[in-house]
């Protein structure tokens, strides 16, 4: 047996025909499929029984107890193939695929294959490609190390021998063992190749779980830490660099979770990689303090700002909206403006809450502070929402803004104080 093609499924009814027909529709014919039903509730196992009726090539193989690493776990031991290839039950291969990746990596004698794809997003209605390979192989762990390079269990092909190496698969890197698998390639020394043949089909849908995407960026940046650990990336990156690489991972993850309503899981989110010094304190600070702030919890907000030392602009933007909720206003203006100033004028946020506060006793001032802002910023809805309201003179519908713009947290990721 040559290949073997693991497919872990759970919930996914609306695609497994798709991506068993593509299989037996496949030019190279010496391969065997094992599916491993991860304890489906749906009807993803009838259908899968259905579609591989009389063909031996494929097996059902069961794992009931919950977690993508026990699914692969159970399927790669039951494997016989030299080669592993991994299939997400929601994509599909072209009838070319395994003849292609079966030829390279044996033509070339490597240990790893990674695949590109062309992207269905049926989210956005969109068709586009993935082709992120344009690096060398002595480049890769280092750019592997700032973002991860696969994203995919699909677009994985590996030796068995190799991969039995990593195994089992550990549970707290579940939602990100593509990353796993390749920082793993790196550090145990393996023959890599990446090809930018596009002949898997990656399908992006809706029933993806929001707190599934959040946990998988915690893993991401805890797999960083695993490689950094285990190779000799220091020597590369120099500790700033280290520490925005970090932190910008952590604002993805933290603003998917704000987004998707998590903000009490935000308190104390990666909070262990900000005491080790990798992700800043005031970020930090900022995402974690939102639930509070959203829940007018003052005496405790109160706490968090007296146990920070640092000094910087968005910890002065919280203390302007930690007193504006005392009502304390004519301390909330000045925390606010002191916040706009030190940030070199790149804080619209901390702007607009000036204009917000100064308009309850000089709206014409409060007007031309958010066509100031309008200006600088266009795209700043908030300022325009403000500027309409006491226009109209809407006082009371006046609104701060909390959830910063991407432009405005990627101005402090590189902000430092001259």
């Amino acid at each position: 047996m040559k290949v073997s093609v693991i497919i872990p499924f759970y919930k996914q009814e609306k695609f497994i025909k798709q991506t068993i027909d593509s299989l037996k529709k496949q030019s190279f014919k010496n391969f065997e499929c094992i599916l491993v039903d991860n304890a489906s509730v749906d009807n993803s196992i009838k259908i899968a029984e259905k579609e591989i009726a009389g063909d031996s090539r494929f097996k059902i193989v069961f794992e009931p107890e919950r977690g993508i690493d026990k699914a692969l776990n159970r399927g790669i031991v039951k494997a016989k193939g030299g080669y592993i290839v991994f299939l997400d039950a929601d994509d599909w291969l072209d009838d070319k695929y395994l003849e292609f990746v079966l030829k390279e990596i044996e033509g070339k004698k490597v240990d790893v294959l990674f695949s590109s794809s062309i992207i269905h997003d049926e989210r956005k209605g969109e068709i586009r490609e993935f082709s992120p390979y344009w690096f060398s192989k002595e480049n890769f762990p280092y750019l592997l190390f700032e973002e991860n390079r696969i994203r995919s269990m699909s677009y994985i092909t590996i030796k068995k021998e190799a991969l039995l190496e990593m195994l089992p698969f550990p549970e707290k890197f579940n939602l990100a063992l593509d990353y796993y698998i390749a920082i793993l390639s790196v550090l145990n020394k393996l023959n890599i190749i990446f090809s930018n043949k596009r002949l898997v089909h990656k399908r992006y849908h809706s029933d993806n779980m929001a707190y599934d995407r959040f946990l998988s960026d915690m893993q991401d940046i805890k797999l960083k830490d695993f490689f950094l650990r285990r190779y000799p990336l220091k020597s590369f990156f120099t500790k700033k660099e280290l520490e925005i690489i970090f932190t910008k991972h952590y604002i993805k993850g933290a603003n998917y979770g704000r987004r998707k309503g998590l903000f009490k899981e935000l308190q104390t989110y990666m909070k262990e990689f900000v005491k080790d010094g990798y992700i800043r304190e005031e970020f930090f600070v900022y995402f974690s303090s939102l639930y509070l702030i959203l829940n007018n919890d003052v005496r405790t907000f109160e706490e968090k700002l007296r146990r920070i030392k640092k000094e910087h602009p968005i910890i002065d933007f919280l203390l302007g909206i930690f007193y504006k909720n005392k009502n304390m206003n004519k301390k909330a203006l000045l925390y606010f403006e002191k916040a706009y100033v030190r940030s070199y004028e790149n804080f619209p946020e901390s702007l607009n809450s000036y204009a917000v506060l100064i308009s309850k006793d000089d709206i014409d001032k409060g007007k031309d502070v958010l066509r100031q802002i309008i200006s600088r910023f266009p795209d700043y809805k908030d300022a325009y929402y403000n500027y309409n309201k006491l226009n109209k003179g809407e006082l009371n519908k006046l609104r701060h803004t909390i959830h910063f713009m991407p432009q405005t947290l990627n101005f402090f990721l590189y902000y430092h104080n001259r």
